[in-house]
Order: C-alpha cells, then sequence, then structure tokens
C-alpha cells in the first residue's frame, strides 16, 4: 500500500513537471502569435501609409 501511494505521488510530480513545461511552451507559443499579428498589422500600416501618400503627391503634381 505505502509503495502504491510512493508510486502514485511519484507520477503526480512527474504529471506535474511536464504539464509546467508544457504551459510555458503553450505560453510562449501564444506570445509568438501575438507578436506577428502586431508586426503584420504595423507593416500593412506602413505600406498603406506611404502607398496613399505617394498617390497624393502623384495626384497634387
Amino acid at each position: 500500500m505505502l509503495s502504491t501511494l510512493k508510486q502514485l505521488f511519484k507520477e503526480a510530480k512527474h504529471s506535474e513537471k511536464a504539464i509546467s513545461e508544457r504551459a510555458i511552451w503553450v505560453s510562449g507559443a501564444v506570445e509568438g502569435a501575438i507578436l506577428a499579428v502586431v508586426w503584420a498589422l504595423v507593416t500593412d500600416i506602413l505600406f498603406y501609409y506611404k502607398f496613399i501618400s505617394l498617390l497624393l503627391s502623384q495626384l497634387t503634381s
């Protein structure tokens, strides 16, 4: 009985470590996805700003 409890405790500890490692990996992946979306939005805004300013400069000249 005692060895079974020790084994269960050991497995629970190992499982807790695996869960925390996976949580760190998932949080890193989420952070990377958010950064990718923000970077895409910033580059799109800069592209459209340059495009519109070029278009306006062509129309005014």
